[in-house]
């Protein structure tokens, strides 16, 4: 994969000019999904363990490099009137503003309620997608080694694999302002990236794969529902509430997307028998919890034919595995379940459609979709999906460790998506629901 020499947009409106450059396709998608909706659900959030001995202003500096490093960090988004989609348009280098709490004194379960109520303050104030800055740090100190930092960025910005890759780097840079390395490779710029991605998408050489997504049956598969999703209890609200809701029968307003989430954890030793049972069938625990949530479905809706969009993260060649940015894609998996399947048959099913997905995953776009069906377009959203996120990396920078403790992102809309994460020998299941 090469970068070309990098060219700049130039939309002009009347005497207003501006210079920036095209959104990726993920940017593009995610921003029309965003202006039908009043809050701010999409985001990508990280909380960080940083265990050692922390000097604040190196981290402080730490965080200015990597702003200057990466233009991503320093990106908002500009349109004039007329446009439907705005420039990336980098800017100069700011300083970061770091926001400090200390919390030593505290104890365990008290530290605990103010952080939730620092992170719900945080939520609350919208990104200001023209001025920026696109992200929120927050440094919480526990105790006299072990701290708590936070990213909150907008997910034009950052998908999940973007936020471990932006934990990975700042920990280098940590490791550069105070001393332990002398050197960073030069990384690659998302709006680099963004060009390429569009070229490809342009290209004749993708057309075996937009052939492969265009020939996928969705339209009636879109349409499932599971039981009881539209039978709301009517609520009454105040008379702003009811202006804000602007429904009139207890059901959220059309377009609005606020999704909440409950969580189980399933316990190590059934952990090891879903591992036990992968390897022995030769497929992933990502393929058997899939399947999984597959079959859930299916007795859940009594429909034979289910289709997930399946979070794939957009990087399959190798210059994008540490890049920052939003490159995750939520792909259309579907199967056809009978009563009679074993689930070996299922699962040999699964393995072959998701391992075809993954091949063209570069060359999926609604865009490509909505010209072979006729009831979906650029804000359609696949209703039932499914991530799996693998146990995050801890980065070692000197006396200091950067551990991910907590980490989600919000990239694509839904009505109800199962997220698996490994943590330790554990398994955090997240099920989300709008």
């Amino acid at each position: 994969m090469g970068t070309e020499e990098r060219s700049k947009n130039v939309e002009k409106e009347n005497q207003a000019i501006i210079e920036g450059f095209r959104l990726s396709p993920q940017q593009s998608r995610l921003w029309l999904l965003q202006q039908n909706s009043q809050d701010a659900p999409y985001y990508a959030q990280s909380t960080i363990l940083l265990e050692g001995k922390l000097n604040a202003q190196m981290l402080e500096a730490a965080l200015n490099r990597l702003v200057q490093r990466h233009e991503i960090l320093r990106t908002t988004f500009r349109c004039l009137p007329a446009m439907t989609l705005p420039l990336q348009v980098i800017d100069e280098p700011g300083r970061v503003l770091l926001q400090y709490y200390d919390l030593s004194s505290w104890e365990e379960r008290a530290q605990e309620g103010r952080i939730e109520a620092l992170l719900d303050e945080a939520a609350r104030h919208p990104f200001d997608f023209e001025r920026g800055p696109l992200w929120q740090t927050l440094l919480v100190k526990l105790a006299p080694e072990k701290h708590l930092l936070v990213f909150r960025l907008s997910a034009l910005c950052a998908d999940r694999a973007g936020l471990e890759a932006l934990v990975g780097e700042l920990s280098l840079c940590y490791a550069v302002v105070s001393g332990e390395e002398d050197f960073l490779a030069e990384p690659m710029q998302y709006a680099d990236l963004a060009q390429w991605q569009n070229e490809l998408l342009e290209s004749e050489e993708t057309e075996t794969g937009k052939e492969y997504w265009r020939s996928q049956p969705l339209t009636d598969l879109l349409a499932i529902k599971l039981p009881f999703e539209n039978h709301h209890p009517v609520i009454k609200l105040s008379g702003a509430a009811q202006a804000a809701e602007k429904a009139i029968d207890g059901t959220p307003a059309p377009g609005r997307f606020a999704p909440q989430s409950l969580s189980k954890l399933v316990e190590p030793d059934q952990v090891w028998q879903i591992e036990a049972l992968a390897q022995q069938v030769g497929t992933s625990v990502s393929v058997v919890l899939l399947a999984c949530w597959q079959i859930l479905l299916w007795r859940l809706t009594g429909q034979s034919d289910i289709l997930i969009g399946t979070a794939y993260d957009g990087r399959n060649y190798e210059e994008l595995q540490g890049a920052l940015g939003l490159f995750q894609r939520y792909l259309p998996i579907s199967s056809h379940l009978e009563g009679h399947f074993t689930f070996g048959e299922v699962l040999k099913q699964l393995d072959e459609v998701t391992s075809e997905a993954n091949t063209w995953q570069e060359c999926f776009t609604w865009e490509q979709i909505a010209s072979s069906n006729g009831h979906c377009d650029a804000t359609s959203f696949f209703p039932y999906c499914f991530e799996y996120a693998p146990e995050p990396a801890s980065f070692p920078s000197g006396e200091l460790s950067f551990t991910i403790a907590d980490c989600y992102a919000c990239t694509d809309r839904f009505k109800i998506k199962l997220t698996a994460a490994r943590w330790a020998e554990a398994l955090q299941l997240a099920f989300h629901f709008d």
